[in-house]
């Protein structure tokens, strides 16, 4: 790219030019920080070495190098067998041949050199294996390791205790794997792996003649693959455990618990139920009823379980029926209360309301009233005593009555007529009304009768 400069000396303008160098294409960024692009990126730690091309890791190929090269199916440098691997592959060796550092080649293992390869004369290394022989005069025995001859061990002459060996001039004795020769050269005894230590038991090692046993702790059970080594065994999968409701596997045993609702018994295998009243009365506000496996909670009279299932909230009988209520109806805490309008009082069953039945008689018969001429001074003076005595009286049968309906409603309902004591400034003013309230309705009664004897009194002089 370049770009275009003119400026002018007089007559003829000058005109340069310069280029701002730029990534070719194929390559991305800006120059010189120039990279080259492929589409799709190169995978596996492969390199984008030019426009479109990436350069593989070994044994990687492919456009993206997303292929697994098997190298094992062209030349590898394995001298047995060839195994492909995820980017690569691994050689070994056949039996009786070692892998050598190069992790490449193989080289034969000389058996006879550890131990003569267990043969008793002449070990013979071959490729891959190894040959037992015997010397002039002796024969392989059935083992193909040891050589006998005939002699002391053919004929049963000898006293090893085990195994006879033929050698020239005589015989040796030896003993079979698990075993020792002892001092006399006859006699074998068994060896003790485990207090030796050589038996590699991973727990429990058990001798046996010649040889020894593996055995696992309680909990555990020995390894199918290897039978020196223990694994633990899955309870709660062999026979779950003798758990009521749920088992855990731990190591080298396990444990029970139980559903929710549920807590766990002394054998520590059966669930039983879990009382959760006893604790805090089960978040209860009020009754807790416990149930095989959970509870819930239940109010008393009066009041209504709330969406919480734990709470309880008065219920205003009020707003059902009047309360059953003639006349007033005034809710209360966990209970209500009736009422009666002026001039009536409240029966015995704490609803219906009956007029004064001592006033309306006298008033029916003018009991009040006075015959012939005006009242003298004297007869005023009865009259008004009689009144204010009629208004005692009134007023003593008036609250009797009411203490009478109060006990009963209060062991009916078995809740007091009043409230409890308020707990805030909403309880007190409502249980302020309501005192407020029925000491008006008392008040109104005595106010009926005064005013009842008032008017017969008018009556009365007015005659």
């Amino acid at each position: 790219m370049s770009s275009r400069m003119q400026s002018y000396t007089g007559y003829y303008p000058i005109v340069s030019y310069t280029r701002v160098p730029q990534c070719c294409t194929g390559y991305n960024g800006a120059y010189p920080d120039c990279q080259a692009h492929c589409d799709g990126g190169c995978q596996n730690g492969g390199i984008c070495s030019s426009p479109g091309v990436c350069t593989c890791t070994a044994g990687w190929t492919g456009i993206n190098c997303e292929q697994d090269i098997n190298e094992c199916t062209g030349d590898h440098e394995c001298d047995h067998t060839c195994t492909n691997v995820i980017g690569s592959y691994v050689c070994s060796c056949d039996d009786g041949y070692e892998l050598q550092s190069d992790r490449r080649t193989c080289e034969d293992v000389d058996e006879c050199q550890s131990d003569n390869g267990g043969c008793g004369q002449i070990c013979s290394n071959t490729g891959g294996s190894y040959e037992c022989s015997c010397l002039d005069g002796y024969e392989l025995a059935n083992d193909t390791h040891n050589c006998t001859d005939i002699g002391e061990c053919l004929i049963g002459t000898h006293n090893c205790s085990q195994i006879c060996v033929e050698v020239a001039g005589g015989y040796n004795c030896s003993c079979s794997s698990g075993y020792e020769l002892q001092d006399d050269g006859i006699t074998c005894e068994d060896i003790d792996e485990c207090a030796q230590g050589s038996a590699g038991c991973s727990q429990n090692c058990s001798n046996t003649n010649g040889g020894f046993v593996c055995t696992c702790h309680d909990g555990y059970q020995v390894h199918h693959d290897d039978p020196t080594d223990c694994v633990d065994i899955d309870e709660c999968i062999e026979f779950r455990g003798c758990c009521h409701h749920i088992c855990y596997n731990i190591d080298g045993g396990y444990e029970c618990q139980c559903q929710p609702g549920y807590q766990l018994d002394a054998d520590n295998h059966t669930c039983k139920d879990a009382d959760e009243c006893i604790e805090s009365n089960g978040g209860c506000q009020q009754d807790c009823i416990n149930t095989i496996g959970s509870h819930y909670c239940r109010c008393d009279n009066g009041y209504a379980l709330d969406n919480d299932n734990h709470s309880c909230s008065d219920t205003n009988e009020c707003s059902n029926s009047n309360g059953e209520c003639e006349h007033n109806c005034t809710n209360t805490y966990g209970s209500y209360q009736c009422s009666c309008a002026t001039g009536y009082t409240l029966s015995e069953d704490g609803h219906i309301c009956s007029a004064i039945k001592e006033l309306r008689s006298k008033l029916s018969s003018n009991e009040y009233r006075f015959s012939g001429s005006l009242p003298t001074a004297d007869s005023v003076g009865i009259t008004t005593a009689l009144a204010v005595a009629l208004v005692i009286i009134i007023t003593l049968i008036v609250l009797v009555a009411f203490l009478v309906a109060k006990l009963r409603r209060k062991t009916h309902n078995e809740h007091t007529v009043f409230p409890a004591l308020p707990t805030n400034e909403v309880d007190s003013v409502r249980y302020a009304n309501l005192r407020d309230n029925q000491a008006d309705q008392i008040y109104d009664v005595i106010s009926i009768s005064d005013r009842t004897i008032k008017r017969a009194w008018e009556a009365d002089t007015d005659s």
